[in-house]
């Protein structure tokens, strides 16, 4: 028999979510800036939500292959009033980060089960991906996020809508908390020595 036992999320990023001003919007995507991960995506609803919102800001923190494409991409879209680009940070600064953001978002078409993603949720933040993701088992449709299909302007009118009712968001945000629970390293290591005893 095969058992999975995901990451251990540590301690520092659990921060119970807090009231927040949606103005302005606050998105986020954590990883790598590698073809894999679909960025190009990103900018695509970037773009859409522009449309929509005019000042949401996008804070994309992390490095890769095709982070400078982004960034030139970034400037062609006229998109650099919204999108940053912080390159690698601290891990110790990311909750501080995640206190202002509302939405992580990724385009990512093929996932397993990656610890940026389990981090955010412990900091109560909603996750935005992709149907065809591989991330249903912790992405639960209306209560840790959303899943969408790889449609750009259906994912800014999704955003949009969800931000008319800060009531409905701050169900979804604390929903995100406490099934971030479920991934501490505590747990992780009960698994893992539950494993061991069994075997």
């Amino acid at each position: 028999n095969t058992k999975v036992i995901h990451n251990g999320v540590e301690d520092f990023f659990f921060n119970k979510p807090q009231s927040k001003e949606f103005t302005p919007l606050s998105l986020v995507y954590t990883g790598r800036i590698d073809r894999e991960k679909n960025p190009f995506e990103l900018l695509k609803v970037a773009r859409e939500l522009k449309k929509l919102i005019p000042d949401f800001k996008f804070w994309i923190l992390g490095s890769g292959l095709l982070f400078q494409k982004m960034l030139d991409r970034t400037l062609k879209l006229k998109l650099d009033n919204n999108v940053t680009f912080t390159g690698v940070v601290d891990r110790k600064l990311i909750p501080e980060i995640y206190k202002s953001v509302h939405f992580f978002i990724t385009t990512s078409t093929s996932e397993v089960m990656p610890i940026s993603i389990l981090e955010a949720m412990a900091s109560g933040i909603p996750i935005i991906a992709l149907k065809t993701s591989g991330l249903e088992e912790i992405v639960i449709d209306n209560k840790t996020g959303y899943l969408c299909g790889n449609n750009p302007r259906k994912i800014a009118e999704k955003v949009k809508a969800i931000l008319s009712s800060s009531k409905e968001y701050s169900i979804l945000s604390l929903n995100t908390y406490k099934y971030a629970q479920n991934f501490t390293v505590k747990k992780t290591a009960e698994k893992l020595c539950d494993l061991y005893q069994f075997n």
